[in-house]
């Protein structure tokens, strides 16, 4: 009969072979039928539970309509008056069950076929674009670093979120985008040989801190329970300010791109990118996140005293290279389908060693608040003493680095009273210069 021929074009779907992912909402169907499965966002555990519901629903109508029949033919038996208008009703009945039917097969042939465009990633939903940045402090000297205070009062204001991975505890209050993780140098390395390699003995153990940057790449992977709302992932330096992260990592910038590096071409000497340790970015997705995977031999790089300059090209010299990710994403770029950018806008103090001029590199932090609360800062740095060429340029920029300029800030901060410190972390504007510091 036309019920059981309807129950045999449902049974033949009911266990699509296809992988399932999120559907998307449907809306559901009018009248006296059951709803049929929402078409949205859920686990696949939960496709299954909402398709089965349907499911059963259908079943129970076709059991009163099944034992509505097993009535009529008793009906027939006693009383044959009433055969036509019960026999009609129940036709009426098994008409609308039948096209409920059809509608559900419908459905559940729409919802095979989105979650096998998501399958495909034709259907994706917008990954989110919130970014994590990590930073690295372990150590008595360098949590007590006179700048650091000033490289959280930028981040505060940058848009981004940072989390600080060290001990011990930072000496001063911390803004609402800024969490620490304490955690010492020893826990860190127990915590990378248990993750990566089965609890085996490492030598990093009794390093140098700086061994510390070849664990950034591992960020990702080793702190992901922290990572479960943001689409994005990096690794930054401290003796720098960071400017308006949003102005620069815009919505095309992650959108289009897995990795994100701060320096353009060339700076290993090869006309390839390349991925930098003040300032890498990356996707956070099993492929993106563990790309350190496919070093030839990790548990060397971190079974090793040396800092092997993981997190970049391999030293300045490349003798590492080979065991870098640069040279890693530059490998297997094109097999697995990487997409990547490098190069922004950049303050360095690099090419004020030999400029005797006060206003060397100098890098202006502004910040501006709004009405609901949010701050968010303008980072600009003015080339004019680094190459007179450049008369009045000044650029906004991603970052302020002041790597050289740090050699010369422990004497003038020596020099600052109590006070004048802490009007530094207030200051609007905050002024930075290679031979000046900060000042007002």
């Amino acid at each position: 009969m036309q019920l059981h021929a309807g129950f045999r074009r449902l049974s033949a779907t009911l266990l699509p072979n296809e992988a399932l992912t999120d559907p998307k909402r449907k809306k559901r169907l009018s009248g006296a039928a059951p709803a049929v499965l929402p078409r949205t966002s859920m686990s696949t555990s939960r496709s299954f539970r909402s398709l089965a519901a349907g499911v059963v629903a259908t079943l129970v109508v076709g059991t009163i309509l099944y034992l509505s029949q097993c009535s009529l033919e008793k009906v027939v038996r006693t009383d044959a008056g009433l055969v036509m208008v019960r026999h009609e009703k129940i036709m009426h009945q098994l008409d609308n069950v039948n096209s409920y039917m059809s509608t559900l097969q419908k459905e559940i042939n729409d919802l095979r076929s989105d979650l096998q465009r998501s399958v495909d990633g034709k259907d994706a939903p917008k990954p989110s674009r919130k970014v994590m940045l990590f930073t690295m402090i372990f150590g008595e000297t360098a949590v007590n670093e006179p700048w650091l205070p000033l490289f959280i009062k930028s981040a505060a204001a940058s848009g981004a979120d940072f989390t600080v991975i060290g001990d011990p505890a930072l000496p001063f209050e911390l803004p609402p985008n800024v969490k620490q993780i304490h955690i010492s140098y020893p826990a860190l390395v127990e915590m990378i040989s248990k993750e990566l390699f089965d609890g085996r003995h490492l030598y990093m153990r009794d390093a140098e801190l700086y061994k510390v940057i070849d664990v950034k790449p591992l960020l990702g992977y080793l702190f992901r329970d922290q990572l479960t709302d943001y689409g994005f992932w990096g690794h930054i330096d401290n003796d720098m300010l960071i400017g308006n992260v949003a102005n620069f990592l815009t919505a095309d910038v992650l959108d289009n791109n897995d990795i994100i590096t701060g320096i353009p071409k060339g700076m290993n000497g090869k006309d390839e990118l390349t991925t930098w340790g003040p300032l890498t970015v990356y996707r956070n997705t099993p492929k993106i996140t563990q790309l350190f995977r496919h070093c030839p031999d990790l548990y060397h790089v971190f079974n090793n005293h040396s800092a092997m300059f993981f997190d970049e090209w391999g030293g300045s010299e490349r003798a590492y290279e080979d065991y870098s990710m640069t040279s890693i994403i530059n490998k297997h770029a094109k097999a697995l389908n990487i997409r990547w950018i490098g190069g922004f806008p950049l303050g360095w103090d690099g090419g004020c060693v030999d400029k005797p001029d006060a206003r060397c590199s100098e890098c202006i932090l502004s910040e501006r608040f709004y009405s609901e609360g949010r701050t968010r800062s303008t980072l600009t740095w003015n080339r004019t003493v680094i190459n007179p060429d450049e008369q009045y340029k000044v650029y906004e920029v991603l970052m302020c680095h002041f790597q050289m300029g740090k050699k010369l800030m422990h004497a003038q901060f020596a020099a600052m009273t109590d006070d004048a410190k802490r009007a530094l972390t207030s200051a609007n504007p905050l002024f930075l210069g290679y031979r000046e510091g900060f000042h007002i």
